[in-house]
């Protein structure tokens, strides 16, 4: 059957981390360019800045820029680029949306503003003027886990059939959200389905997913790439072996804390810079020790 969503992403989407400097204030460029340089050599398909492993919501405009732009530079056209723009009024939106669009982003992903409770022709409006207001593609990214606010799938349509340019969907909510999303828009060649659902992505992939996308792919982003390509030829048992190595993964980034863990790791495998800026805290000395361990039984420093 021919490919019916031609020039749409798809695939293995990293969700990178944003490092700073030792003083906090600035982009640790040369930890950010790493990053990517990794994830061009492991073979993934796209790559998200500031997404909610880049704590996109945590940083000033200033930091967010160096890393939008350290990223584009580094991916030099070797991969996509989408960033993260999402904030609580559409005025702050759009002059994250302007800040992007400076470097040429393939993609803004935006996530429902996290504040106030809107409604559903308030939202709507939302995404349609934000999304018509650019030539950026946008991707709308579902995670009621820290905006609280689900979408459902009803919603996800008419926001698709609101503005052209409204291109696909981060799916980190109910994952009944998710498959239907799937089967709405299995055979539309404007709209793409992503899933970020970190323990299902192979089952995600199996079911049609155009993509998976996921923080954890910033530490094994061959994992993901392995999860992908054998759920989409139908290598359940292969797939399967993959989404527990990412399991162990995550167990990694769950000890004391996320980000403390997610930096400790980031750091354990030779990125440098402070993936969990204020206020979260440093992984304690003990913490360290533990991630260090269980990266060493993983294989992978």
């Amino acid at each position: 059957m021919p490919n019916v969503k031609e020039g749409l992403l798809r695939g293995v989407i990293t969700a990178l981390g944003t490092p700073l400097d030792q003083e906090g204030t600035n982009l640790h460029e040369e930890g950010m360019r790493m990053q990517v340089a990794a994830q061009i050599e492991a073979g993934v398909n796209g790559l998200l800045c500031l997404g909610t492993m880049g704590m996109a919501q945590m940083h000033t405009p200033a930091v967010r820029e160096q890393a939008i732009r350290a990223t584009v530079e580094e991916a030099a056209g070797r991969l996509p680029v989408l960033v993260g723009c999402g904030d609580c009024s559409t005025a702050r939106t759009r002059r994250y949306m302007a800040d992007a669009e400076k470097y040429k982003p393939d993609g803004i992903v935006l996530i429902a503003p996290y504040f106030p409770k809107l409604s559903d022709e308030e939202l709507l409006d939302y995404f349609v003027s934000l999304a018509e207001s650019t030539s950026v593609p946008i991707y709308i990214y579902d995670i009621p886990f820290f905006t609280n606010r689900p979408l459902s799938s009803n919603f996800i349509k008419t926001l698709a059939g609101g503005s052209r340019k409204i291109v696909g969907l981060k799916a980190s909510g109910d994952f009944a959200v998710f498959r239907e999303c799937v089967e709405n828009f299995r055979e539309d060649p404007h709209f793409a389905v992503f899933s970020g659902h970190s323990p299902l992505l192979d089952v995600a992939t199996l079911l049609g997913a155009d993509g998976i996308i996921d923080g954890l792919f910033a530490l094994s982003p061959r994992t993901g790439v392995e999860i992908y390509e054998a759920a989409s030829r139908n290598h359940v048992d292969q797939a399967l072996a993959a989404q527990r190595k990412l399991k162990d993964v995550r167990d990694v980034v769950l000890i004391e804390s996320v980000f403390a863990a997610f930096s400790c790791a980031m750091n354990e495998l030779g990125f440098p810079g402070n993936y969990a800026c204020p206020p979260f805290r440093n992984i304690t000395d003990q913490g360290r020790e533990q991630v260090r361990e269980k990266l060493q039984q993983l294989g992978m420093v």
